[in-house]
């Protein structure tokens, strides 16, 4: 198969890969959106592969064209100044339009004609499709080499006299994110209204809540399900905020951040790191806001395509499982009963693809797919440890639980060791119980990253492999000083 043959040759590198729970309505206009090349920045990622099976889905990149794309964004930048900033700034209208018709638009499904529904859903897809090319900068920067080389950029610049541990640290604090992510100031204006509880009326109370809800309702979706949160939600979680976290806010947490930028920049300055380096640190923020407002969007609009699917399931006689299967551009054929609900069943069995060299796109079913992706599988593992960069500082020993997809959550208990391919929103509850975390993917902004300082819990992130090589009940040391996470006792071992 020629297609098997270009992509052998593209994979010589080796694969970068994501793990979610997913179905391909809710992600196959980003799919359709990569590899659409935009005036001005055509050079971008050039394949990509997304495999949906079992409302799971598997994401693979060429690190060779991750680290491609990462060394043109560097020279482009150097060339001009503030050009990763001018993109972003450009893809802001294109944001706009998704999260307006996300969070407006779709109240309106329900009430349109036939006509005027598959008008809406073409304008969804064809938006989110746009918006969707630029964001993948994020990773090309911030994932390549699991963002070592960005330590090892930094480290270079330092004077040869500077005291090992010094330079350590300095590093640790150059590298820490300055950005504000969604989920962070979501739970901030929730600690800004529970602050005012003593102080305003309750129909006052209950206003700000309803606002908050309209805001922020759509904030624990995913890619395979959505869940609308109401006020009462959003109440029980302000009322089992502690004293402690009343403490902080909005702008406090905005000042905690300006402060790290000035440290920077005093470090950058102390240490005559140079321009290069303070370029450097510029662009991994933006980028690092880029990746974040990225996901935003992303869930967002998942909430905007299962509204749709619902309204599928409504007028024709497809189930929601069969919705779900659906591809974005298959929404009009499947309003007329143009599309076999037997081949959306078999692709949630059997599996399908979506696969783009280049500009071109090719759509695999079931037997296809599945010979596809054995060019990106690798060989298992035999090694007993595994290691990657340091998220969070600490050490800690605990069994193993490998965190592969939500139906995993409530066998974490506390004190395991969480492995997962990447951690995400609404993995927060059971990382809180974690002794550690180990994340195959990841870069230094990753959510991983930033829950496990927050919450004060070891993180090692980028290990590649750490799902390949631990089993549920493995005993595992983690070192998250060093960067290591190792096998102390096999799970069937006495």
């Amino acid at each position: 198969m020629q297609l098997k043959k270009e992509l052998e040759g593209l994979g010589g590198g080796g694969w970068f890969n994501k793990h979610y729970p997913a179905v391909p309505l809710a992600l196959s206009s980003i799919a359709k959106g990569i590899k659409t090349p935009q005036s001005g920045v055509d050079w971008l990622m050039q394949s990509q592969a997304w495999f949906f099976k079992q409302n799971a889905f598997d994401f693979y990149w060429p690190v060779s064209e991750l680290e491609r794309v990462r060394k043109r964004l560097l020279a482009e930048n150097s060339r001009s100044p503030g050009f990763a900033r001018r993109l972003i700034a450009e893809w802001l209208p294109d944001y706009e339009k998704v999260m307006r018709f996300a969070l407006d638009e779709t109240r309106k499904l329900r009430d349109l004609s036939d006509e005027e529904f598959e008008a809406a859903v073409k304008e969804l897809d064809e938006i989110h499709s746009r918006a969707s090319y630029l964001p993948h900068l994020a990773d090309c920067l911030l994932e390549t080499g699991e963002t070592a080389w960005i330590r090892a950029e930094i480290s270079s610049a330092f004077p040869k006299e500077t005291p090992t541990e010094e330079k350590k640290d300095e590093i640790e604090l150059l590298t820490a994110p300055t950005t504000l992510t969604f989920v962070r100031e979501e739970y901030l204006e929730l600690i800004g209204i529970a602050k005012q509880r003593s102080e305003i009326p309750a129909r006052e109370l209950s206003t700000l809540l309803e606002k908050h809800v309209a805001k922020w309702f759509w904030i624990e979706n995913n890619y395979r399900s959505r869940k609308r949160l109401d006020s009462a939600y959003f109440e029980t979680k302000m009322n089992s905020l502690t004293n402690e976290e009343l403490k902080t806010g909005l702008l406090e947490e905005k000042k905690r951040l300006e402060e790290l930028r000035r440290k920077k920049l005093d470090v950058c300055r102390a240490r005559s790191l140079g321009r290069k380096t303070e370029n450097l640190l510029e662009i991994v923020d933006a980028l690092a806001w880029l990746q974040d407002t990225r996901k935003k969007m992303n869930i967002a609009a998942a909430h905007a395509w299962f509204e749709v699917r619902d309204e599928i399931t409504r007028r024709t006689r497809l189930s929601e499982d069969e919705a779900n299967y659906l591809k974005a551009w298959e929404v009009e054929a499947a309003l007329r009963n143009e599309v076999d609900a037997k081949l959306l069943q078999q692709r949630k069995q059997d599996g399908m693809a979506l696969i783009s060299i280049g500009t071109r796109l090719f759509e695999l079913e079931a037997r296809e797919a599945s010979e596809i992706e054995r060019v990106y599988a690798s060989t298992p593992a035999t090694a007993t440890e595994v290691r990657g960069t340091v998220a969070s500082k600490g050490k800690a020993v605990g069994p193993a639980i490998l965190l592969l997809n939500l139906h995993a959550m409530p066998r974490v208990q506390r004190g395991d060791v969480i492995v997962a391919n990447q951690t995400t929103p609404e993995y927060v509850p059971v990382l809180k119980k974690a002794a550690a975390i180990v994340t195959d993917q990841g870069g230094l902004t990753c959510h991983a990253a930033i829950v496990s300082r927050e919450l004060g819990v070891p993180c090692i992130i980028g290990t590649k492999n750490a799902t390949k090589i631990f089993r549920d009940g493995d005993l595992i040391e983690v070192d998250a000083i060093k960067g290591v996470a190792k096998i102390i006792r096999r799970a069937q071992e006495k």
